[in-house]
């Protein structure tokens, strides 16, 4: 199995346990474009509390709230509108 194949399976369990939270760290490390495009939108849909950490400056567009560190201090934080993520960074 390809790298980005184990990264779904293992976020697919994470979906199957239903619990209320997510800790999602890099998910979407070693996904294609269109495989990260449809797990965001995916993930945006959940019912579910997330928190996502992710090097990836293009996937801020699926989250309605950043938090951006910055060699490790705040950088920015708030609510997300369309496009507003790469414009901060």
């Amino acid at each position: 199995m390809s790298a980005g194949e184990l990264q779904k399976i293992g976020i697919a369990r994470a979906l199957l346990a239903q619990r209320p939270m997510l800790l999602l760290d890099e998910p979407f490390a070693n996904l294609d474009a269109a495989s990260a495009q449809t797990l965001g939108i995916l993930l945006r849909q959940l019912p579910v509390a997330m928190i996502v950490i992710s090097h990836r400056h293009d996937i801020g567009r699926f989250w309605d709230h950043a938090v951006v560190l910055k060699d490790g201090q705040l950088h920015v934080a708030g609510e997300m509108l369309p496009g507003d993520y790469s414009r901060k960074i």
